[in-house]
């Protein structure tokens, strides 16, 4: 069992209720105490002088384009030092999924004004998975700092079935071939452990 106690710090504790001094006792990965009154930590257990410091729940940052950043420098050490613990990607129905390199880099660039120059080759120099299955493996694969959490983007879904032009046609519509292969790609995506699907 692994335990950290941090005591003396002033705690934030996620709710209405004001912030208060108090220590934590963190056994495994959850906080199972928390106390005004000293806390005996387990025999090994690490202990952490929080005096003068706040102790909190870390932020979910629920709105970034972090999509080819993590790609590069995957530590994403800008959130991560102002507290952010869980990062959200995939968000404005834009992913790197499930479509071609030039269709994601095509899109990512029209919709959030990113470079081409820079996304290009960082697209073309490591997507080699077009499933939601490949793209949790490469997530994995990457010493990434904070957690992270992907929706699937329905930008890439479409693009990746209909194809870009006929996805960004005026008017036209999707097959109910089309459709139900779509929905196979949510439901792939959901199955790999995404949040779920993001729309424009």
């Amino acid at each position: 069992m692994a335990a950290t106690l941090i005591q003396g710090g002033r705690l934030f504790d996620g709710t209405q209720e004001p912030s208060r001094m108090a220590n934590l006792l963190v056994e495994d990965g959850r906080v199972v105490e928390i106390s005004e009154r000293e806390i005996v930590p387990p025999e090994g257990a690490k202990v952490v002088d929080a005096a003068g410091q706040w102790v909190m729940p870390g932020f979910i940052d629920n709105h970034t384009h972090y999509d080819g950043e993590v790609l590069v420098e995957p530590g994403l050490g800008e959130s991560v030092r102002h507290g952010v613990t869980t990062v959200m990607l995939g968000g404005c129905s834009l992913s790197f999924v499930c479509a071609d390199v030039e269709d994601c880099c095509d899109m990512f660039t029209r919709v959030e004004a990113f470079p081409r120059e820079i996304l290009f080759p960082i697209l073309r120099d490591q997507k080699e998975w077009s499933t939601p299955d490949g793209w949790i493996e490469h997530i994995n694969s990457l010493p990434v700092g904070p957690n992270l959490a992907s929706f699937i983007g329905h930008s890439d879904i479409r693009a990746a079935v209909m194809g870009i032009d006929r996805s960004l046609t005026p008017g036209e519509q999707p097959t109910p071939a089309e459709i139900r292969r779509m929905g196979e790609l949510l439901e792939e995506a959901l199955d790999a452990g995404f949040i779920g699907i993001s729309m424009q």
